[in-house]
């Protein structure tokens, strides 16, 4: 299993807000920018047969518009059905980001699967295992995913605070990104002193650090544990 970085960040930095493609075919979230990553590759958008989705914010989202756009205009030429993943009204929400991006109504019944997902769902996609399991983002339902194969995990919480559900997450994972969004934790996302402590709970988990403000991002203690754009994890 093979995952590229194209976008890593939330919206107010200079880099490409949440993306995460898998073997090629997978994308693990879609922010408001993400798609300009995934062109940069120069392969075609209609290459992701999975969408992935955490939770309904833009910039793990939003870029799902260009997508919708490609199979609204492609409809009749496409001979497949990609599936988009995600918490509870997701089709809702994609049907509405497609119609505010493109001020138009299109129906996707028929020409994509959509899949509400609950805490412990799992399905399984050319050879892998998707877990979901449902973190705390404060008001939002924030859902994490664990990609297994060939027994061994990588776990992406999207973004979440620190809650007890949190532990079991990082306990099933071989390699763990997660959301170091602020200096200090909040109600609604993990920090630099909730990283400390998980790094010295977890000696022998790698923990890397995503979605990062950029005082976060450029702190000496993340130079070697942060997510970057472009890197690439094999497991």
């Amino acid at each position: 299993m093979k995952l590229k970085v194209l976008g890593c960040s939330n919206s107010w930095t200079t880099r490409w807000t949440s993306c995460y493609m898998v073997n090629d075919d997978i994308l693990m979230d879609c922010g408001c920018d993400a798609y300009k990553a995934y062109i940069q590759t120069g392969k075609p958008l209609t290459d992701i047969k999975l969408f992935l989705i955490t939770h309904f914010h833009a910039d793990h989202l939003y870029g799902l518009n260009v997508f919708l756009t490609t199979v609204h205009r492609l409809h009749k030429q496409i001979d497949y059905k990609p599936t988009i993943v995600g918490p509870k009204g997701i089709q809702a929400m994609c049907e509405r980001v497609f119609a505010t991006s493109n001020l138009i109504e299109f129906d996707f019944t028929g020409l994509v699967n959509f899949v509400e997902i609950e805490d412990g769902s799992s399905l399984e996609y050319n050879g892998i295992k998707i877990t979901a399991h449902k973190l705390d983002h404060g008001d939002v339902i924030d859902f994490g995913y664990i990609l297994s194969q060939n027994g061994k995990s990588i776990g992406y919480t999207g973004d979440t605070t620190l809650v007890n559900a949190l532990y079991g997450f990082i306990e099933k994972c071989d390699i763990c990104m997660m959301n170091i969004s602020r200096m200090l934790t909040n109600l609604k996302h993990l920090g630099v002193d909730a990283f400390k402590m998980l790094l010295e709970k977890y000696p022998n988990k790698k923990l890397l650090a995503t979605h990062c403000d950029e005082d976060v991002y450029n702190l000496p203690l993340l130079q070697d544990k942060r997510v970057e754009e472009g890197m690439i994890i094999e497991i």
